[in-house]
């Protein structure tokens, strides 16, 4: 709940795992990196997914991950925006800065150590 005012929800009505899910797999098909006959499969548990609105607005993402069953890893994000004084803005501005967000979080899984790793071995 954005101020008791409004739910954030990704677009769609989607949950936040199938949007992040979806995120995911949309950014290694532009990359031209996705190929489901590879073998590899990169699995993701949403631990959590929050907002903060108030002052300076910062979205809260963390999720574990495993590449093709390996030893699993968790990435953090805390992604900062501009939120606003007035909640519906504050709001809007939440729900606009969440796809940012999710970008930052499939930057540092791919540049995790533990991703690389897990890729190498695979």
């Amino acid at each position: 709940m954005c101020r008791l005012q409004t739910s954030i929800t990704p677009p769609n009505g989607e949950s936040f795992a199938a949007y992040i899910k979806g995120a995911f797999k949309n950014e290694f098909v532009v990359s031209d990196i996705y190929d489901e006959g590879a073998g590899i499969e990169l699995s993701g548990r949403l631990i959590n997914a929050e907002v903060d609105s108030v002052g300076t607005g910062t979205w809260s993402l963390e999720m574990e991950f495993s590449v093709s069953g390996k030893s699993p890893f968790t990435i953090k994000v805390s992604y900062p925006y501009r939120s606003a004084y007035i909640a519906y803005q504050a709001c809007r501005n939440a729900m606009n800065a969440l796809p940012a967000a999710v970008q930052e979080l499939i930057h540092k899984v791919v540049q995790n150590p533990s991703f690389q790793k897990a890729l190498k071995k695979s």
